[in-house]
């Protein structure tokens, strides 16, 4: 997803076009799986993380379900939790999407195998979005604002309605973006048609994988918002 997950929801889009394969955890070398993990927080007071283990590197289709003695957890602090399974990755939740909190994955193997106990990243500053009317022109464009962050790290947009042809961006984090008149785009045939819409901005941050994932991988966590409006024509 994000919008929660920008990058998750293109991954579940993408999955659902393409057959998918499991494998057992316990059939497979941690020296031969990619890790993804992500951390997303979208403003409600909470954040999840989200994992997906594969054979055959980051376009492989083929994902590790944890079997055995394998597990998944996260730890913030001095709580940790397993990773239940969610389709093909492993989820869990956490209260709390302060700037800066850390989070510490471990994928741990039975006896006969090497753990990956120490893939950690901390969250990115939080933000809103304001400045978007309830109702925008098409005609007209909006400027969307937010507060910028300290660090300069990436932002991503999605722009999307139900009479909307999707549109998405990278943008710099200088706290303001300009949507001009005529960019967002009605579907063929919806031209005149006024429809729910969103506007919504990702600002994302990398973390540090464990190097025993043999296959290599990613590790981020992102701060997700997103605007409602009606876009008319």
């Amino acid at each position: 997803m994000r919008i929660i997950g920008f990058r998750a929801t293109l991954a579940v889009a993408l999955g659902a076009m393409a057959c998918s394969q499991q494998v057992d955890s316990t059939d497979v070398r941690t020296s031969g799986v990619y890790a993804d993990m992500s951390v997303y927080a979208s403003g409600n007071g909470k954040s999840e993380v989200q994992v997906d283990l594969r054979v055959g590197g980051s376009s492989s289709n083929t994902h590790l379900e944890i079997k055995g003695a394998d597990k998944l957890t996260a730890t913030v602090g001095t709580v940790t939790k397993a990773l239940s399974k969610s389709g093909n990755i492993y989820v869990t939740t956490f209260d709390g999407d302060a700037a800066d909190t850390q989070f510490i994955l471990a994928f741990t193997r039975g006896p006969d195998d090497t753990s990956a106990p120490n893939s950690s990243v901390t969250l990115p500053e939080p933000f809103t979005i304001s400045g978007i009317a309830q109702t925008v022109s098409r005609q007209v464009g909006f400027t969307a604002t937010w507060q910028a962050g300290t660090k300069g790290e990436p932002m991503t947009w999605v722009l999307r309605g139900d009479c909307l042809v999707a549109q998405a961006g990278s943008i710099s984090d200088a706290g303001q973006t300009v949507i001009p008149a005529g960019k967002p785009v009605a579907v063929l045939g919806q031209e005149q048609a006024t429809c729910n819409a969103s506007f919504c901005l990702e600002r994302d941050r990398s973390g540090l994988l464990d190097p025993a994932f043999g296959e290599g991988g990613v590790i981020s966590a992102a701060q997700s918002r997103c605007a409602a409006f009606l876009s008319a024509p």
